[in-house]
């Protein structure tokens, strides 16, 4: 068995947490790695023009505008080709 717990503050590794851990866990042998993750938002608003071209587009959302609507067989086909490239 393998899971990820991800946390967005450490001091989030309480008694709780280590509580259900070895509940979870019971009668194993276990291995803990730990590492530093950044958010998917995080990363894609850090560089400044990636902010700004997401702000575009929320805002182009809000204002009904520059919009693409395609059917579901439009979206099939366009997948089909995409992959066909590669």
């Amino acid at each position: 068995m393998e899971t990820i717990f991800r946390f967005n503050d450490v001091a989030d590794l309480n008694e709780q947490f280590l509580s259900a851990l070895k509940l979870l866990f019971k009668d194993k042998k276990i291995e803990i790695s730990v590492s530093s993750f950044s958010d998917e938002t995080d990363y894609l608003c850090e560089p400044p023009e990636n902010m700004a071209f997401l702000d575009k587009a929320i805002q182009d959302l809000n204002d009904k505008k520059n919009l693409v609507s395609i059917n579901g067989n439009e979206y099939d086909e366009l997948v089909k080709h995409h992959y066909k490239k590669r």
